[in-house]
Formats: structure tokens, sequence, C-alpha cells
């Protein structure tokens, strides 16, 4: 379960471009299946190249998983 606040979608880079949904969406893709802490890792990290780190607005980013 993925669960964030508009800071990640609504990241802009230095050309105010938002990060937006779609691109959130693919990332969230290609980490699928990756543990949990890297995961959130390489978002907060993939944000903060975007918006070449100059974070301008608050993000939060909560990531669960379930282990059977």
């Amino acid at each position: 379960m993925v669960l964030y606040t508009d800071g990640i979608t609504d990241a802009r880079s230095p050309a105010k471009e938002f990060f937006g949904e779609q691109k959130f969406e693919e990332l969230l893709r290609t980490n699928r299946g990756k543990p949990v802490i890297e995961m959130g890792e390489r978002i907060i990290s993939e944000i903060t190249k975007f918006q070449a780190g100059d974070m301008s607005g608050d993000i939060t980013l909560l990531l669960l998983c379930r282990n059977i």
C-alpha cells in the first residue's frame, strides 16, 4: 500500500514541470518487489533529482508491505 501527499506529484523541476501521477506510477511499477526501505529511498532520490535538490514543498510517503 502506498500513501502519499501531493508534495510528490506536485514536485517541480527547475523548468517548472510537475513530477505528476504518471511518472510516480511508473516509478512505483519499476520498483515493485523491492524491499520497502529501498523502494522508499529510490522514490525520494528520484524526486530530489527531478527537483535538482530544490525541495520547495513538503513530501510525505508511507509504504506498507504485508509479509505472509
